[in-house]
């Protein structure tokens, strides 16, 4: 059963989580604190994949960014798959994930369908 959360709203779709942002979200340290704390009572104990869909997000913060990374931000994920059809967030998602290096498999989509065929791998 989906639910949402004001930033985000959560689905599993076949064994993988869906994430999709809502449309003009902004993430500082303390969103994506509480968006962690949502996934992670919607998922429970259970270890997964995920697809982001990160069309909505206007704007995330370095602090954000560094606690997305860590180890309590990516418990029980077991790799990332994101999803965006806008060529810059594409291009600086891609050279973000150069610089800060993930700890569990990280990519970025353009097509759906790509990122959903990637994942398998990681169920």
């Amino acid at each position: 059963m989906p639910v949402s959360h004001s930033h985000i709203d959560f689905d599993l779709v076949n064994g993988v989580l869906h994430a999709t942002y809502r449309k003009g979200v902004i993430i500082d340290e303390m969103t994506a604190r509480s968006i962690v704390h949502a996934r992670k009572r919607f998922m429970g104990t259970l270890h997964c994949p995920v697809i982001l869909f990160i069309d909505g997000i206007e704007k995330i913060t370095a602090g954000a960014r560094r606690y997305l990374s860590s180890d309590e931000a990516i418990e029980g994920l077991v790799a990332v798959a994101m999803v965006s059809r806008s060529t810059l967030q594409y291009v600086l998602g891609n050279f973000l994930l150069q610089v800060n290096k993930a700890r569990i498999p990280v990519r970025i989509f353009h097509q759906q369908s790509r990122a959903e065929k990637w994942i398998r791998q990681f169920q």
